[in-house]
Order: C-alpha cells, then sequence, then structure tokens
C-alpha cells in the first residue's frame, strides 16, 4: 500500500495509493515511517532476487492493548501493483464495494478498481508486500486474473500448514528485520521466475509513465505486437486489460499532479480528462470520495508520517 500511510490518534487510518515508477517498480505517495513508543511501521527495499516482482516490503507492528484503544482502519485504494499481506497479530475484517469478509489472516490482493476498507482490532501487526504490475502471478500459483477486486486467503491457495508455520515465525521473531528477511525467504521459495513478462513488464512501466494516456497502437508498437496480442498478453501478466491499468494510473497520476498546481481544472486539462468534472466522476468511481477529500486525507498522513525511504535489507 503506498496503500499504507498513517497513524493518527484514536481512530487510525492507513491510506493508500501506489505509483509504479522505473522498471516496474513505484514511489510512494502515502509515507511510512517508524511510529514512537509500541507501535513501529518500518519499510525495506527488496532483496536484489527480488526485485523483478517486488515494490517494497513493510513490517508493522501497532499494539492496540490499551483499554481505550478504537479499531485501527486501512483504506486500500485502486492501484497498479497488487499488495500480499502475511499477518501474525489480531484478525481483519474487509469491505469491497461487491463484497466483504470477517476474521481474516494472511492473504493477497491483486488490481484494484475499487477502494476496500480494512478494520482490526487489539494487535495489528505483519508484513505487506506490494508486487510490480507483472509480480502476482510469479509468487502464486494461481493466475493474476483470479485475484483482481479480491482479496484471497493465502490458505486458500498454499495450504494451511504453510502459512500458519510462516505466522508462527513472524510472530516468534523480534525485530521488524528479521520478519522481513523471512517473507522474502518464503516468497523466494515459491516465486516462479519463468513467469514474469519482461515485456508485459516494461508495458506497464511505459502506460504508467505516460499517465495513463498512451495509446494501444503505441504501445503494440513498442512490444512489437499486433493490438490484440498486447491485449491478451498484457492481461495474462498483470490480471486486467491495458485500458483498465490505464485508468487507474490517469487518476493517480492526477492526483499527483493536483500537488504541484493545486487547481482541479488545470490538473483535469494536463491529465486527460475532459474537464474537472470528469475528474470528480472518476475519483468517486474509483476512490469512493471527491478528489478534495482524498487529498485532504492524504495530506494528513503525512504531516503526520514524514518520508522514509526504504531501508536496505543487507547486514
Amino acid at each position: 500500500m503506498d496503500k499504507i500511510g498513517a497513524r493518527s490518534l484514536g481512530r487510525s487510518r492507513l491510506l493508500g495509493g501506489t505509483t509504479p515508477s522505473k522498471a516496474g517498480l513505484s514511489s510512494r505517495s502515502a509515507p511510512h515511517a517508524p511510529v514512537k513508543g509500541p507501535s513501529m511501521i518500518s519499510t525495506f527495499a527488496p532483496s536484489p532476487p527480488l526485485a523483478p516482482y517486488v515494490i517494497d516490503l513493510l513490517a508493522y507492528d501497532i499494539r492496540g492493548d490499551a483499554p481505550t484503544c478504537e479499531p485501527l482502519e486501512w483504506v486500500v485504494y485502486p492501484d497498479t501493483t497488487s499488495i500480499a499481506c502475511f499477518l501474525f497479530g489480531d484478525p481483519v475484517d474487509a469491505r469491497h464495494k461487491r463484497h466483504s469478509s470477517t476474521g481474516r489472516r494472511s492473504g493477497i490482493s491483486g488490481f484494484q478498481t475499487h477502494r476496500f476498507d480494512v478494520e482490526g482490532s487489539g494487535r495489528q501487526a505483519g508484513v505487506i508486500v506490494r508486487l510490480t504490475p507483472c509480480g502476482a502471478r510469479c509468487l502464486l500459483p494461481c493466475s493474476a486474473t483470479s485475484i483482481v477486486d479480491r482479496r484471497v486467503d493465502y490458505r486458500d491457495v498454499l495450504g494451511h500448514a504453510r502459512i500458519e508455520a510462516l505466522e508462527d515465525q513472524l510472530h516468534d521473531l523480534a525485530t521488524p528485520h528479521e520478519r522481513v528477511r523471512c517473507v522474502e525467504a518464503f516468497l523466494l521459495s515459491h516465486h516462479r521466475p519463468a513467469q514474469l513478462d519482461a515485456a508485459m513488464q516494461a508495458t506497464a512501466t511505459n502506460l504508467w509513465q505516460a499517465g495513463g494516456l498512451a495509446s494501444l497502437k503505441t504501445l503494440a508498437r513498442q512490444a512489437e505486437l499486433s493490438i490484440s496480442a498486447l491485449e491478451r498478453r498484457f492481461t495474462r501478466a498483470t490480471g486486467v486489460g491495458p485500458k483498465k491499468f490505464a485508468r487507474v494510473a490517469r487518476l493517480q497520476h492526477a492526483l499527483k499532479h493536483y500537488g504541484h498546481t493545486g487547481s482541479w481544472t488545470e490538473t483535469a486539462a494536463a491529465t486527460g480528462f475532459a474537464d474537472q468534472s470528469h475528474l470528480i466522476r472518476e475519483c468517486h468511481a474509483l476512490l469512493g470520495e471527491s478528489p478534495s477529500a482524498h487529498w485532504r486525507a492524504r495530506h494528513a498522513a503525512a504531516a503526520l508520517m514524514p518520508l522514509q525511504r526504504p531501508l536496505p535489507l543487507s547486514g
């Protein structure tokens, strides 16, 4: 989660929305940093073997053992990446426009076209892995399309014994660094490098860098494919077609652009929307809130938690 953001007093929200950049990786628009006291959030860069599949790993441990502690809430916004969550704290409940689930533990969320909200009480702790657009297909024994707009329990795809053993191990480890290393070892034991479609990873990067505005004709020419072949391969690699990917990328770029202009009218014109009303409709459709409300929430998260560069895992 650029999907992950700030912890405030009382009722909390972890805000998100990732932004892939060079080589299919991504830069954060919602920051991560350690939180003082019994709670901690730390972000790590992936080790080299996982770099083609993983953007970064976020280890968090937020202890909700105070009598007045209210539930902790995440808002997971539409994004061009998938998110794997390995949880060793208390279970969480997830609510999506199309479905909801309770008592969930470790799982993976694919490409999202609608926001979903996650809430948990007690100790919320785990490691969140943000995957490159083509990364999920290489780290799961299932198709990328099968996890679009879903949060799938890892027990359903890898079996109870493996996941529960990992969760127990994460619980027993003492530091975020050790937990991230543990998750990396788990991912490497299941990764399928032959499933990585480097050409479609490059296409996703090109489409992102164009703010979602590159034409299918241009993308197909760059990939040396016909348009129909591009659409089939891109969907197989990322879970969605290039048009749906572009829709989310365009909105994310618009939100980023607003930070430079402070004008929604100028932002809409510069990022491919017909007008400000078009931008507002897209924001409500994908984020469930107005652009201004989303920006205020994200700005509040940034003020509470200054930007932290991902830590290296070496050493």
